[in-house]
């Protein structure tokens, strides 16, 4: 028993043991020393005072529900430091102990420090959130791909464009938008981008869902790659160039008159 208690107050969680009946008798050392709580103040329910006020009720309903179904125990919670006051994340799980017999002896449970993931899983979901107000405010189509081209995310702006739900576009739905004599040389320029991992710049025209008209886009798009070089997500962009285009038609058409004349045995010009 000795060399079993030196052992569980040697690993680097926190440890304790409840009845049957769900009622708490045992806490480790580093349970003491971190909450700096007695084992006398911890008995029964005297543990819920170490929980955050916030997440006091949902833990004991999930604990109760646990007793009562004999199902194994886990929830995330903030514990508070003793001595300082301030609360941290922790994994909550335990595992019911019966006899050969099948008749309930102990819970045994552990809590696991998870407050640098949580600080972590905080600042991605911040990050994606500012990644989805800049996505929801720029002045173009914005979407992302799987590794493999599949559309997983599309901005308002592209569903209001092409007057369609995600759902029709997620995927490789959103080619139906392309101009047919767009969509081969288009999608083949996607396939080899994808199989060499290279950025993707395309020209090609895209259908109003609403008018049926289309108008020309410069799409482009950049890989991410995680820390081993693999590609995880693609970010691209659609922006309108239908009025440069027209210009440049404009201009086509108008040095292809100028040529004309130039050419002309009508008059002489000399320049």
């Amino acid at each position: 028993e000795d060399e079993i208690r030196a052992l569980v107050d040697a690993i680097p969680q926190l440890v304790w043991i409840a009845r049957p009946n769900g009622s708490h008798e045992y806490i480790n050392r580093r349970w003491c020393d971190y909450t700096d709580m007695t084992s006398e103040q911890y008995q029964g329910d005297g543990w819920l005072q170490a929980i955050h006020p916030d997440d006091q009720q949902h833990v004991l309903e999930v604990w109760q529900h646990a007793v009562q179904t004999g199902m194994p125990y886990e929830a995330e919670l903030r514990l508070r430091q003793g001595t300082t006051g301030d609360y941290r994340w922790f994994l909550v799980r335990a595992m019911l102990h019966k006899d050969d017999q099948g008749t309930t002896l102990k819970w045994f449970g552990t809590c696991t420090d998870i407050e640098e993931q949580k600080r972590a899983e905080q600042k991605l979901k911040e990050s994606e959130e500012n990644w989805r107000v800049l996505a929801e405010t720029v002045p173009q189509l914005v979407w992302t791909t799987q590794p493999d081209g599949r559309v997983d995310y599309c901005n308002q702006r592209f569903c209001e464009y092409t007057h369609a739900a995600f759902k029709q576009l997620q995927g490789y739905e959103w080619r139906q938008f392309l101009h047919p004599e767009d969509a081969e040389r288009m999608v083949a320029l996607r396939h080899q981008t994808l199989e060499t991992g290279e950025p993707f710049e395309s020209e090609h025209r895209l259908r109003n869902g609403q008018t049926g008209a289309y108008r020309w886009f410069l799409a482009r798009a950049m890989p991410v790659r995680n820390d081993a070089g693999q590609i995880v997500k693609w970010f691209g962009t659609c922006t309108d160039i239908e009025d440069q285009k027209r210009i440049e038609e404009a201009l086509r058409q108008s040095q292809k008159r100028i040529r004309a004349l130039i050419d002309s045995n009508i008059i002489g010009i000399v320049s």
